[in-house]
């Protein structure tokens, strides 16, 4: 990159870089210097132009000299270079980067295999979905897939290249079509989970401290994202809970009625720790909770709710731990029962 900005990029090293927008790695790693570089080039450019002036010749040869650029012709075919615009700052920073500085070197077809990559493998859709909400969206393919409250799911707009990466923070249940050359891959922060005409379910928001992965049909494998290892295999009803903190995991069979539970409108909690269930109740409900007693952490709760409002899971909660909780607004804390003593006559 040093070599780009400083004009010491050899021809080869240029068909290696532009080789290298097809490499998610390669992007990852260098996406950010270039668009500071470009918005480096814009910020020069607008200081260099001077305010409250009319028109005249120059502007009307920079703007054929824009126009030049956008559309670059050859006798090979030609190239528009107006679609980079919509493909995200890092293409067109490296595009707008290269040309600037090798202007010779760069040829129709050049552009245009920039162009492809682009349009067909880092076009990509981002689906926010905040707390309180859960929502369904489909990709390219015909695969379904349903996001929890809280979560952020990135995604090709068309999966035309393979394999078929999507990226997500927080839990999903993917209806994944069948394509045998061409798996999805699922990376969070720790896993990569792949499958391919399978349902099946991850949650991995940040401030869990447990990735889980939960096979409803087929069969998907699950590797690790930070270090080169063999990959675990799930089938149906088996689900992996990976931790975070101490990389260990374990693999259980899952009965009918510990299957996943929110797809379907279910507020489900498994001998599940306190911890746990406050940021599940916090996304579900859009609301702040707070454990006034520490203590309260060590307990766990089992309970299934179906379209409950909070009021209703509260109370559940809180009479199983033995808590009380008031609530202002979105904002709700929950503290340990004081035992009251009983006095009067006869009683010590």
């Amino acid at each position: 990159m040093n070599k780009l900005i400083n004009n010491e990029l050899s021809r080869v090293e240029l068909d290696e870089l532009l080789e290298g927008l097809s490499n998610d790695d390669t992007l990852a790693d260098y996406s950010t210097v270039l668009e500071q570089h470009f918005n480096q080039l814009i910020e020069q450019e607008s200081a260099n132009q001077p305010e409250n002036r009319r028109p005249g010749k120059a502007d009307k040869a920079a703007e054929e000299a824009g126009d030049r650029i956008r559309d670059v012709t050859s006798e090979r075919g030609s190239f528009n270079y107006r679609p980079l615009l919509l493909t995200g700052g890092f293409i067109l920073s490296l595009v707008a980067v290269v040309y600037l500085k090798f202007p010779q070197w760069i040829t129709s077809d050049s552009l245009h295999r920039v162009n492809q990559n682009t349009l067909t493998q880092k076009t990509f859709q981002k689906e926010t979905v905040p707390a309180g909400k859960r929502r369904q969206v489909q990709f390219s393919d015909g695969s379904l897939v349903k996001v929890n409250a809280g979560s952020t799911i990135e995604f090709p707009a068309h999966f035309n290249a393979a394999p078929r990466t999507v990226t997500l923070n927080g839990e999903a249940f993917f209806a994944i079509q069948a394509d045998a050359q061409s798996p999805v891959n699922i990376r969070t922060q720790e896993l990569i989970i792949r499958g391919s005409g399978t349902s099946f379910n991850v949650k991995a928001y940040d401030d869990d401290d447990d990735i889980t992965v939960t096979v409803r049909a087929g069969r998907v494998s699950v590797g690790t994202s930070s270090r080169a290892s063999e990959p675990f295999f799930l089938t149906k009803d088996q689900q992996l809970v990976f931790n975070k903190s101490t990389d260990h995991y374990q693999i259980n069979t899952l009965s009918d009625e510990q299957q996943v539970s929110w797809v379907d409108g279910f507020l489900q909690f498994d001998h599940t720790p306190l911890l746990s269930v406050e940021h599940a109740l916090e996304r579900w409900y859009d609301v702040d909770i707070t454990v006034s007693d520490p203590g309260l952490y060590k307990t766990h709760f089992t309970g299934r709710h179906f379209n409950e409002n909070l009021t209703s899971v509260l109370e559940s909660i809180c009479f199983a731990i033995d808590a009380t909780y008031e609530k202002k607004d979105n904002r709700i804390v929950i503290k340990k029962s004081v035992l009251i003593p009983i006095t009067g006559k006869g009683v010590q």
